[in-house]
């Protein structure tokens, strides 16, 4: 795959591929897939999906007028962290015909998808980041809580799960430019002429429940910083 049909959306955004390099508006409402590695498919599908960095994205993509079901399509699939189930999703994505597919998560089902998909663009987050991290971040979290060790994370999700406090680009906020970036594609931006995107909102959280079991505190002016305080 040549430099030229990737587009990189920079520091834990998004990777955007496509062939050919102008997007074709389709007479029907396009499709759009949203493949997630982890998961649970319960958790994704609907107008107002309980995961909240999906829901920031279908919410994104109906800012922008795409409305599942009027002005778009979308098809929600989950591998439910179990890379066999791949291969089958890609196949009946194919099939589907769709016009984008969108990509969560980790290197390997990025890595499935290029290899299996030419024909489609598609848009994934944190395509410089082979996971590890995102993917075991429970783990660590319980081992920080059980050494009883300060851990400042890169991302909300340890946060919520009981880390101390985390300083990064919003989730959330992440979704909503690839839902921006699937939306210019749609409207036939050339590939070539999107410009290279950053994260452009960063939150800071502290869980204060998790700082008074660990003895510790927080001292007023930094909560004052915070852009949520979880109690």
């Amino acid at each position: 795959m040549r430099r030229r049909d990737f587009i990189v959306l920079l520091t834990g955004t998004a990777v955007l591929r496509a062939l050919p390099a102008t997007a074709q508006q389709p007479k029907r409402p396009p499709v759009v897939a949203l493949v997630a590695h982890s998961v649970p498919l319960a958790e994704m599908g609907g107008s107002h999906p309980s995961q909240l960095t999906w829901r920031a994205f279908v919410h994104g993509l109906r800012d922008l007028g795409r409305i599942d079901g009027r002005t778009v399509v979308i098809e929600w699939r989950s591998a439910e962290g179990d890379p066999r189930r791949v291969p089958a999703i890609l196949a009946e994505l194919i099939t589907r015909g769709v016009d984008v597919l969108v990509l969560s998560g980790v290197r390997w089902l990025q890595d499935a998808v290029q290899a299996a998909i030419r024909t489609v663009p598609i848009v994934a987050l944190f395509p410089e980041d082979p996971g590890v991290t995102y993917q075991h971040s429970a783990r660590i979290v319980t081992f920080a809580s059980e050494s009883r060790l300060p851990a400042i994370y890169g991302t909300r999700e340890p946060v919520d799960a009981g880390g101390l406090m985390s300083y990064g680009p919003s989730a959330q906020g992440i979704y909503r430019q690839m839902a921006s970036t699937v939306d210019k594609y749609l409207r036939g931006a050339k590939i070539g002429e999107l410009p290279t995107e950053q994260p452009t909102t960063f939150e800071f959280i502290i869980n204060a429940k998790t700082a008074r079991s660990l003895g510790l505190t927080i001292e007023p002016n930094l909560l004052t910083l915070a852009d949520e305080v979880i109690e």
